[in-house]
């Protein structure tokens, strides 16, 4: 994830001390009205600060540092997840996922399932979840076990989603090793 700075927000307030088991509101917002097509994302960072004492000889001291994600929606928010199978390889294939909505995405659970002939199960894995931005692509690399390369036809893919749960069966190959 490519993080750059941003002066979109107006945060307030900019710098607080908190007491142990305090707690205090922090206000996030625009400076004016926003009418946007894709979905804009932030990420905000509360950082802890170093006291001003020294630290004492053989002391190490932890500071936190939490990333809060902010989504800027559109008016119309359109989910949508578009996954594919790349390249082939002597290892196994890509699998692409690329959310074409205008909001992000959020994959509670993937797995892929290799298949061969009537849809015997040939291998298992799952792959990582996690936020999938509007216009963006999260590309895995799926390794095919080498006895199993030369039979698989189909891959059912697996996706939890808030929204629920997606089954999908494509197409899918791995170049089988020359012996």
């Amino acid at each position: 994830m490519k993080l750059m700075p941003s002066e979109d927000l107006v945060i307030f307030p900019g710098l607080l001390q908190l007491q142990p088991n305090e707690a205090r509101k922090v206000r996030i917002g625009l400076p004016a009205q926003q009418n946007v097509a894709i979905e804009k994302s932030y990420r905000i960072f509360l950082d802890e600060l170093p006291e001003a004492k020294k630290l004492e000889r053989n002391q190490v001291r932890v500071l936190a540092r939490i990333g809060v994600p902010i989504f800027l929606q559109p008016k119309e928010p359109k989910p949508s997840l578009a996954p594919t199978i790349g390249e082939s390889s002597a290892e196994g294939f890509l699998v692409e996922l690329k959310n074409i909505g205008n909001v992000h995405l959020i994959i509670q659970e993937i797995s892929i399932t290799g298949l061969g002939a009537g849809e015997a199960p040939l291998f298992e894995e799952k792959l990582t979840g996690g936020y999938l931005l509007a216009n963006s692509t999260r590309h895995h690399r799926i390794k095919v076990p080498a006895d199993r390369r030369g039979k698989l036809s189909a891959c059912r893919l697996h996706i939890v989603t808030p929204e629920g749960l997606s089954e999908e069966t494509l197409r899918c190959t791995a170049t089988p090793v020359a012996q």
